[in-house]
């Protein structure tokens, strides 16, 4: 229903129409990728975590709350498990992951928006590179108001130089 506090906890909001659907195309005769080998590999990285990958390069905006923080650093260290699963990775790759994780739960917000109005307004979710010290917004921000049309396709990123840290 209307739940705001159970749906604050979704971590992450998908739309299943930005997913390529399977077809024929997509399965093969030959040799596969072995799920039962990766779920052992996924089994065996429920321990490790990398949530605190993202303090090394980058700072997360003002405007995220611990119930934002949180799910997206649990998202980028699902997407370095799942993608560099020997723990090898680079700021860039961070930097591309904590996009997308600051995008799909931004999402989550947007939904939260339509339902719980003002409470759930503040949807300028940003970063900050620690190295050249910028910070850069995801998305856009509709300020006060509630936006009725769905969120765009893709990332919108820009950034504005900090003067005082």
């Amino acid at each position: 229903n209307n739940d705001t506090a159970f749906l604050d906890r979704i971590h992450f909001y998908l739309p299943g129409w930005e997913i390529i659907k399977f077809a024929p195309k997509h399965f093969t005769s030959n040799f596969g990728f072995s799920t039962d080998y990766f779920s052992e590999v996924l089994k065996s990285l429920r321990r490790v975590t990398y949530t605190d990958v993202l303090e090394k390069y980058f700072t997360l905006g003002v405007h995220l709350k611990q119930r934002d923080t949180k799910p997206v650093k649990k998202t980028i260290s699902g997407l370095i498990k799942l993608l560099h699963p020997d723990g090898v990775y680079t700021k860039d790759d961070i930097r591309e992951y904590l996009e997308f994780a600051l995008e799909m739960r931004r999402r989550v917000k947007e939904q939260l928006k339509r339902i719980g109005g003002m409470e759930f307004w503040e949807t300028n979710f940003s970063y900050i590179d620690k190295e050249y010290v910028l910070m850069l917004f995801i998305g856009m921000w509709a300020g006060i108001f509630i936006l009725i049309d769905a969120l765009p396709r893709g990332r919108k990123v820009h950034w504005e130089e900090i003067k005082d840290v």
